[in-house]
């Protein structure tokens, strides 16, 4: 891998006190083993982050994005949602009619387009990954949660810092400042460089407290 090398996540995919791992859903699709018949066991890390609109049945998946450990896009395509939207929740979604306008990529062509890139060995990062997982209706064991390997310590039980938040503090760096909404390319490399942050740095033990208690959710942290 171009940016990370494997030891230094080992402890976030493996160890029970780092390791977040999204319970299977028998209805959705799972990341398969391997890329190809070669594949010689390399693991990658992407972050993939998905916006959602509002439609007559629930929230839909309208744009996902996944950029690799080098902050490169691999995957970035809109989605036109099964449902009528009633809100393009564009503040927080970037999503307008306008740019799904004309679109054909459906929720299948988007997981299978996912599924492509990310096998099953592969380290899936993201914010709050578990809404992305279920917006793509995907499976997939190795996550790395950016909203769980920072300390939050200040909020109520089962809440987690924000994105922007994250990138405030420790990357000084502002996003999702835009008028036109969150851009999910945006956010997808934020959660690679809030990882890349987390590793060269500890908090001992006063990392997570409250979400120790998520257990409901199955979210583990430091």
């Amino acid at each position: 891998m171009a940016s990370f090398e494997y030891e230094y996540i080992e402890d976030f995919v493996k160890n029970p006190r780092f390791r977040f791992k999204p319970e299977s859903d028998p209805t959705f699709s799972t990341t398969s083993k391997k890329r190809n018949a070669d594949d010689d066991e390399e693991i990658s890390v992407f972050a993939l982050d998905c916006e959602m609109v509002r439609t007559r049945k629930r929230q839909e998946l309208a744009r996902v994005s996944l950029v690799n450990e080098d902050e490169e896009v691999v995957v970035d395509m809109f989605v036109k949602p099964r449902s009528k939207v009633i809100d393009y929740q564009t503040k927080y979604s970037g999503i307008t009619a306008q740019l799904l306008d004309g679109c054909n990529n459906d929720l299948g062509t988007a997981t299978k387009t996912i599924r492509q890139f990310v096998k099953a060995k592969d380290v899936l990062v993201g914010h709050d990954i578990l809404n992305d997982l279920k917006a793509l209706r995907l499976n997939h064991i190795n996550c790395i949660d950016t909203s769980k390997i920072f300390p939050h310590t200040n909020l109520n039980v089962g809440d987690t810092p924000s994105l922007k938040s994250l990138a405030s503090k420790y990357l000084k760096r502002q996003i999702q400042s835009a008028s036109s909404g969150h851009d999910s390319v945006e956010d997808a490399r934020t959660c690679i460089q809030l990882l890349n942050w987390r590793l060269g740095n500890t908090f001992g033990n006063t990392v997570c407290k409250n979400a120790k208690n998520d257990n409901q959710r199955g979210r583990s942290c430091v």
